[in-house]
């Protein structure tokens, strides 16, 4: 059991570098972010300065390998929104994300009391409509663009892998109800 922490942890580590280096490729050559900051109305002189004070006039690889060293020793830079460090504001929203996905996590949970209670009746309701879920978009990633307080959007987050679990548990339950 050890050996499989470690390896799901090993995975985990290269799934987010991942993540990481398909976020910095998504925002540095499907767009100039200098261009958006700037404005249309921006001449080329502005741009250029612009580009040379965020170090982005240096090449990809450089830039890159700069992500990289950064987020490994903690260094965000700074907001070019807010105007201040960005390691300020991640540390800020921290607790209220941990919270939320807790109670998402907590929520999600329920869905495997509710299998075991849809497993004991095969033939009797639907586990999407004892879930409270249906299709993704409707009861998962819809809500979460019209949320506005953080219970429905613990509720939001939550739908789908609570759903995911009674249709899982209450298929195994009745697979093997029906082995024996």
């Amino acid at each position: 059991m050890r050996n499989y922490m470690i390896r799901r942890l090993g995975h985990s580590v290269f799934i987010v570098m991942g993540l990481m280096a398909m976020l910095f490729f998504a925002v540095n050559v499907l767009g100039d972010p200098v261009e958006l900051m700037a404005g249309d109305d921006a001449t080329q002189e502005v741009i250029d300065a612009m580009r040379a004070k965020f170090g982005l006039d240096r090449p990809l690889h450089f830039r890159f390998g700069d992500f990289f060293f950064n987020f490994l020793t903690g260094d965000f830079d700074r907001s070019r929104r807010h105007h201040i460090a960005a390691r300020t504001l991640v540390f800020d929203r921290l607790p209220n994300t941990a919270a939320l996905a807790a109670v998402a996590w907590a929520i999600g949970m329920l869905g495997i009391p509710i299998g075991m209670l849809a497993a004991r009746r095969p033939r009797g309701p639907d586990p999407r409509a004892i879930s409270g879920s249906g299709p993704l978009f409707d009861f998962g990633l819809g809500p979460i663009r019209r949320c506005t307080r953080s219970r429905t959007m613990a509720v939001a987050l939550a739908s789908p892998s609570m759903a995911l679990a009674v249709r899982l548990l209450r298929l195994a339950c009745c697979l093997d109800r029906a082995r024996s």
